[in-house]
């Protein structure tokens, strides 16, 4: 970790210090394959990464996996990822997690995979939108091709136009969820 990153991690629990560092780690990896220097990742009051200027990027651990990806801010106004182990979510966190319209016969290995993309989306729209949004208040639109899915926004806390050019791609693979959201920069 860079000293800056260290200062972060004072009353960090052995387990949250791994993931931090891990994450921190992956996110420098992702900026030496742009061929930019790494920089220190700072973090927000809200715990968000606060990246570098002239990138945008996101990072995302469970278990013993991190990832971490980073772009340039002139080709993507955010990014967001999230993984998760691929166990169906317990039925009593169903119903906080899906929407009515999203919901398919108390399906916990569906609802899992919701929870990761809407996780995904929080992440890639927090950056910009700069407000909580709670599961509720999003909707996965599954609709297009396989692995891929976009957002709708049920909320009047932020311009829903915002979310009109977020994309998404979904994976399941070796026991994990991985999520991926972008909003392309305009241009």
């Amino acid at each position: 970790l860079h000293a800056e990153e260290l200062a972060y991690t004072r009353d960090m629990v052995d387990k949250r210090l791994l993931e931090f560092t891990h994450g921190r780690h992956c996110a420098r990896l992702a900026m030496a394959a742009l061929d930019i220097t790494p920089e220190p990742v700072r973090k927000r009051p809200d715990r968000s990464p606060a990246w570098p200027a002239g990138l945008v990027g996101t990072i995302t651990h469970t278990g013993a996996h991190a990832a971490a990806a980073v772009a340039v801010s002139s080709d993507f106004v955010s990014l967001g990822m999230d993984m998760e182990i691929s166990e169906p979510l317990e039925s009593k966190t169903i119903n906080l997690i899906v929407r009515p319209d999203e919901h398919s016969a108390n399906d916990g290995a569906h609802a899992k995979l919701l929870f990761s993309i809407k996780e995904a989306i929080y992440k890639c729209i927090h950056p910009v939108v700069h407000t909580y949004v709670d599961f509720q208040e999003m909707e996965v639109d599954l609709s297009g091709a396989e692995g891929s899915f976009g957002a709708i926004p049920h909320t009047n806390n932020f311009d829903a136009g915002l979310i009109a050019s977020l994309q998404g791609r979904y994976q399941i693979t070796d026991g994990l969820i991985i999520s991926c959201a972008w909003m392309g920069a305009k241009g």
